[in-house]
């Protein structure tokens, strides 16, 4: 699905949404049940099954306390968005995935960049999709940016970045996006919705460190630092660019299955993605 913003940054009134809402392993006593060592060999070095156990558990706890580690975490307070546009409405057809922004469930996340990438899935082989429209928003609700997507019936993944003639988003600052599609050419019915949040942060000198030693898992450095909207996209975004991908599989199932993530979606393949130039 190729992406063509609008070149005449048109105003529109923009929708009306709701505000903003409101755990040790503990080994059991083993007594050893050996026979005597033999004299000979009192001085090796022999663990007792005690011992033996005691061994196991700690390796184990290495084990889970790694794993625990690994697992990346974007859960937060919620704020009022729409992660997933849910049944089909009006000219729009049902298909087995709904539109969905790739976005936790907080309806928002983070970036470092001025200028960041928003990802949707956008189900257009199986839909009447006629118009595809994202606008950002600052938190007052002034348009700051209003693109017209082109729609592309063999792309399922479609992106958008905020365009490099506009101002960039400021540190600590919130901004609201919503993707509308359209299925009939004359916009009589409601068109389907999913909308949130973004907010830019700093760069610390670790992370960006991070970011310089591990250039080919950067999706990870960032997921990681809480960093969704960078991480997502440095997935993505590396994937549509190879043509074969072996740890994609691995990456992908890591962020969308997070914690505060659980998006239900199809992996992609390379064919399913028009990134923008």
């Amino acid at each position: 699905m190729s992406l063509t913003p609008i070149t005449n940054n048109a105003i529109a009134k923009p929708m009306e949404f709701l505000e903003d809402v409101n755990s040790s392993v503990t080994a059991s006593e083993i007594e050893p049940h050996l026979s005597p060592i033999p004299q000979n060999i009192k001085s090796a070095n022999i663990l007792s099954d005690k011992q033996f156990h005691l061994l196991n558990v700690e390796e184990t706890g290495k084990a889970s306390s790694s794993q625990r580690e690994d697992t990346l975490d974007f859960s937060d307070t919620g704020r009022a968005g729409q992660q997933s546009a849910g049944e089909a409405r009006g000219q729009c057809g049902s298909t087995e995935f709904p539109l969905t922004a790739l976005v936790p469930v907080s309806n928002w996340g983070k970036t470092v960049k001025e200028h960041p990438t928003f990802w949707f899935y956008v189900p257009s082989h199986s839909t009447s999709a006629t118009e595809i429209e994202f606008v950002l928003q600052d938190q007052n609700r002034n348009n700051l940016s209003k693109q017209q997507l082109s729609i592309d019936e063999n792309s399922d993944y479609l992106n958008t970045t905020l365009p490099q003639h506009l101002p960039g988003l400021k540190i600590g600052e919130w901004y609201r996006w919503y993707l509308k599609v359209y299925c009939d050419d004359e916009k009589r019915y409601p068109p389907q919705v999913v909308y949130g949040w973004i907010r830019r942060v700093k760069i610390d000198s670790n992370l960006r460190s991070q970011l310089h030693y591990n250039q080919h898992h950067s999706y990870e450095v960032y997921g990681k630092a809480g960093i969704w909207f960078d991480a997502i996209d440095s997935l993505l975004r590396t994937h549509s660019m190879k043509k074969t991908s072996p740890n994609f599989q691995q990456g992908w199932q890591q962020l969308i299955k997070a914690k505060g993530v659980e998006l239900n979606l199809p992996q992609p393949k390379c064919s399913d993605f028009a990134i923008e130039p």
